[in-house]
């Protein structure tokens, strides 16, 4: 995956990068220090396309960086509130997904949210 996102995430649009999150989070699974290289670089990503992503994508980076154990203040504070942004057109499992989300990353940071 770290390859496919070197050589193309040049050209990621926000499913592409959502996408890739979700990916390295399973490929992940319960050692997520293995993505750290590959998570930065698509916080990077995630970053520039951000303000095009609809609540499903919104939702999945928020989980798949809650799984990763990224707790990037930024990358949280800014989809968590374009997630609020969009907030009545997100359905149920965008919402959980993102609940759950906050919720792993709360009880990793000690009880506070970033952002």
């Amino acid at each position: 995956l770290e390859d496919v996102v070197d050589e193309w995430g040049s050209s990621f649009n926000y499913i592409n990068v959502s996408a890739a999150f979700t990916k390295a989070a399973k490929l992940a699974g319960h050692r997520p220090s293995s993505a750290s290289p590959l998570v930065n670089k698509l916080r990077g990503l995630w970053t520039a396309v951000r303000p095009e992503a609809g609540p499903q994508e919104l939702a999945n980076v928020l989980w798949a960086s809650s799984k990763l154990r990224c707790f990037d203040e930024q990358l949280w504070s800014s989809t968590v509130e374009a997630l609020l942004q969009q907030r009545k057109a997100a359905n149920s499992q965008n919402l959980c997904n993102a609940a759950y989300a906050l919720a792993v990353m709360t009880r990793s940071n000690g009880g506070s949210v970033l952002g």
